[in-house]
Parts: structure tokens; sequence; C-alpha cells
């Protein structure tokens, strides 16, 4: 909610609109094998239902990755999804320096602004809304060593992903990362 407040901004000021698209990994917690040393916590013994029912007929399954149902399987593919997530944001944004080094040479500080629509807000010291904003965020990323000048948030839980981006030249960038 707090990224999307912060990029709905930055869509005002850069004149971009926000979109948003979410993926569910199809049998995501099936995709994941098990090291052989996990082995014994995921095997299922139960009653066979195979007439005649004798006493001791047992059905018995050894997993070799993780399923649905069993504990450690939430925190593994969480685990496991969030390194997407942080593989995502590495490409993301390796993707994205060009775009604001081109709109605002982070080393010159010249203003090249951001499309004909911020024309507009151009100052006389030849700066846009854009440039001041990502002025803005490059200062802030300083302070708090993090990136904080990006056109796009990524959110997993799970299997649920949910990526929100500025306008559809990042868009065609996300799609790629």
């Amino acid at each position: 909610m707090y990224d999307s407040s912060v990029l709905r901004h930055a869509g005002r000021v850069l004149h971009e609109p926000l979109l948003g698209f979410e993926g569910d990994f199809a049998c995501f917690f099936n995709q994941i094998p098990l090291h052989p040393s996990e082995y014994w916590q995921v095997n299922h013994l139960w009653p066979s239902a195979r007439p005649p029912r004798a006493s001791g007929d047992l059905g018995f399954v050894a997993e070799k990755h993780l399923g649905f149902g069993l504990t450690i399987s939430s925190n593994i593919g969480q685990r496991f999804a969030d390194l997407a997530v942080a593989d995502f944001t590495r490409r993301m944004e390796a993707a994205e320096a060009p775009f604001w080094g081109a709109t605002l040479d982070p080393r010159s500080g010249v203003c090249y602004g951001y499309g004909a629509l911020g024309a507009p807000s151009r100052s006389p010291t030849g700066w846009t809304d854009a440039c001041r904003w990502i002025t803005r965020r490059r200062t802030l990323a300083r302070r708090t060593v993090n990136i904080e000048l990006r056109a796009y948030s990524a959110h997993v839980y799970t299997d649920d992903v949910f990526i929100t981006v500025l306008g559809n030249p990042h868009v065609a960038r996300a799609l790629v990362c």
C-alpha cells in the first residue's frame, strides 16, 4: 500500500499511469525439490483402502518435493519466492539505471527531461518536475541506504506475486526481467 502511494505520486510527476499485474505460481510447492537429507520428514503412511483390508495392509508414499499441507512447505516456499523477487529487483534495477541516467545525469546534474508532457514544468534553470523528483529520491536513497528511485514495486506472498509499475516502458522492462 505504501509503495503504491509513492508510485502514484511519481506517476503524477512523470505523467505515467500506475499499472499492476499479478500471478500465481502453478503447483508451486511441487516444483521445489527436497534435499535427500529431508526425505524422512515427508513420508506418509496410512491404512490401505484396498479390499480385503487386513490390519497390516498399509499404504506408503515418500515425497521428493515439497507438498501441500506440510509445515515446512510455506516457510521454504516463502524463502524461495523472496529470492525470486530479489532476483527480479536486481535485474530491474540494472534495466532501469540507464533510463534514470538519461533523464537526469547523476554526474553532471544535467536535466534532459522526461517526455513531452514534462516540458511545461521546466523551470528557468532547465529542470523539470521529473528531475526534481529524481533528485529527491536519490537524496533519500543516500540517507536510507535503500533503493528509493524506482518506478515499480514487487511483492510476493508464498506463491502469489503482485507487481506495480509506472507506465508502459517500465512494464516492458518488468516483463523482460
